[in-house]
């Protein structure tokens, strides 16, 4: 997807946000044009929508930015993002009944 210099950051945003809360993996290739995008604000957005759309074929396509990422601190996050949806999914502990 290239990058539309007359769309407002505050659009992007909310495409994001949009997209991350499909939790579902169609909205992957809805973020991750941004992760690249020129303006930090958007790319910091696209981070945390990966995150929240919490789909372990996210940390792929985090590393790969990463790679590209215009910092070292942007490339840490990715990074860091990346290792957070490679982590196994948590589980509740079972209730045990109280003994009388």
């Amino acid at each position: 997807m290239a990058e539309d210099p007359d769309q407002p950051n505050a659009q992007i945003i909310a495409t994001i946000d949009d997209a991350a809360v499909l939790y579902s993996p169609e909205g992957l290739p809805k973020i991750q044009p941004y992760l690249l995008h020129s303006d930090p604000e958007v790319r910091a957005a696209a981070i945390d929508g990966m995150v929240n759309l919490g789909e372990a074929g996210g940390a792929a396509l985090l590393r790969a930015a990463a790679n590209l990422a215009p910092s070292a601190e942007e490339a840490a996050a990715m990074r860091e993002a990346a290792a957070f949806l490679d982590l196994p999914p948590g589980r509740l502990p079972k209730r045990v009944a109280p003994s009388n």
